[in-house]
């Protein structure tokens, strides 16, 4: 189900959700009380909601999702968009599985899909959470980032990430099941990430070890083929370090 007060929005919506695998969009909404009627009542698995609409805002849908279930017996994973990322804490405050920032791109949209379905999937066979909070001893064993969230912080494994977006002032922790928001610079982020971690655009840090493949294009574009499928560009100013990390012993298969 697919929610934008904007008619341009919903169409461009449309038309890139219907270059992703197995998507059917089954219900359009251009207010917030609409956007939580038509999924109270079609249980869809995935709900894209813009945040500022008429009526009630996006995240006041999700919430509302949150404490009374849809009629399918579970709510739908939350994709929020915005043109602001002021509202992207809010957001991963009712557990949304990804936010994205107007202009929607085409791959990130396709990114977030495929990251609820597995988050959906995942959920079904644990009947919970896929990424609880770890013990004392888990966090001692596994380099973790501490991320706020609504139950107090949270810590998410470095070796579960898969890559990082800059949003503005935060920064998007993308593992396959769940995006968590940090507020913190790409600038600061290295102090914080192991040498698994490389910088490959001024808004992207990618693991290594989630490297699938390295795609080398035209005139030096060069794409990385990341483990839960995401294509990340490397910047032009990037593109040495990166070919120099392969060269030296990057495990791609």
């Amino acid at each position: 189900m697919i929610a934008d007060d904007e008619p341009v929005a919903l169409r461009g919506l449309r038309s890139m959700l219907a270059a992703v695998p197995a998507v059917e969009i089954v219900g359009e909404a251009r207010t917030g009380d609409e956007a939580l009627t038509m999924i109270t009542g079609s249980a869809p698995e995935l709900a894209i909601l813009d945040i500022q609409m008429p009526g009630l805002s996006g995240l006041t849908v999700a919430a509302r999702l949150g404490a009374q279930p849809a009629s399918g017996g579970a709510a739908p994973e939350i994709v929020f968009l915005s043109a602001y990322d002021r509202y992207a804490a809010d957001a991963f405050a009712v557990e949304a599985t990804d936010y994205l920032l107007k202009p929607v791109r085409p791959e990130r949209l396709r990114e977030a899909v495929e990251r609820a379905r597995r988050r959906r999937t995942e959920r079904a066979a644990a009947r919970g959470p896929t990424e609880n909070p770890l013990t004392t001893a888990d966090i001692l064993a596994r380099p973790a980032l501490q991320v706020p969230d609504r139950h107090g912080d949270v810590a998410v494994p470095l070796d579960e990430l898969v890559w990082i977006e800059a949003a503005k002032d935060y920064a998007l922790l993308h593992t396959r099941t769940r995006t968590h928001i940090l507020r913190i610079t790409m600038a600061e982020l290295p102090s914080r990430l192991s040498a698994d971690f490389l910088r490959v655009h001024r808004s992207a840090v990618v693991s290594w070890p989630m490297m699938r493949r390295v795609i080398f294009g035209l005139k030096g574009a060069i794409t990385l083929l990341l483990a839960d499928g995401t294509e990340v560009q490397v910047g032009p100013s990037y593109a040495q370090t990166v070919r120099a990390r392969w060269r030296n012993g990057g495990n791609l298969s």
